[in-house]
């Protein structure tokens, strides 16, 4: 997905979701960006609370990091590589290039079903684990766009091998936030 926004930190780009089975909340993840660089870190992740209203934010908890936790890589300055636990083996790329009027686009790129694609979210499929807490994921949905179409693929865990799920449905794709991106 590619965005587009003034290169300051008043307002983080929204780099992609996960939207899950269990709730309309939904997890965020924004760039850190200033001067078209990533920052350290370069991500911040927090759950959008939007059962409770479209402006509740609360941070990602540390047993919920089993699920919805990353990993980045830093290629260079303004190439990152991440890779979300809901996704194992799978690797995203953020990229900046700086726009003539001292902005910055970034554009979110992943492979599905083994071709380049702009990622627009993921959808994850746990269900809760030890001592209900802590979440399992079943299966993940890559929700994508190739060449302005919507294209998605299924990753399935050990554990969600035998999962019966619902056919994707790319109109549900969308957050259920009125805005993407939070204001710091």
């Amino acid at each position: 997905m590619s965005h587009a926004w003034a290169g300051d930190l008043a307002l983080s780009p929204n780099l992609f979701f996960i939207k899950r089975n269990k709730n309309a909340n939904e997890v965020h993840y924004d760039a850190r960006v200033q001067d078209c660089k990533w920052l350290r870190p370069e991500l911040e992740s927090y759950w959008r609370e939007l059962k409770e209203g479209p402006d509740v934010y609360v941070p990602v908890r540390l047993y919920e990091q089993l699920a919805y936790g990353y990993e980045v890589d830093r290629v260079s300055d303004t190439e990152i590589r991440i890779s979300l636990k809901a996704l194992p083996g799978r690797f995203i790329t953020a990229r900046l290039t700086p726009k003539n009027d001292k902005g910055c686009d970034v554009a979110v790129g992943i492979k599905v079903n083994g071709k380049p694609a702009e990622l627009s979210g993921v959808y994850v499929y746990a269900t809760e684990g030890l001592f209900g807490r802590m979440p399992i994921v079943r299966f993940s949905d890559i929700l994508a766009l190739e060449g302005g179409h919507p294209v998605f693929e299924r990753v399935r865990t050990e554990a969600g091998s035998n999962t019966q799920a619902p056919d994707p449905d790319p109109p549900r794709w969308r957050s259920g936030a009125s805005r993407l991106g939070r204001h710091q």
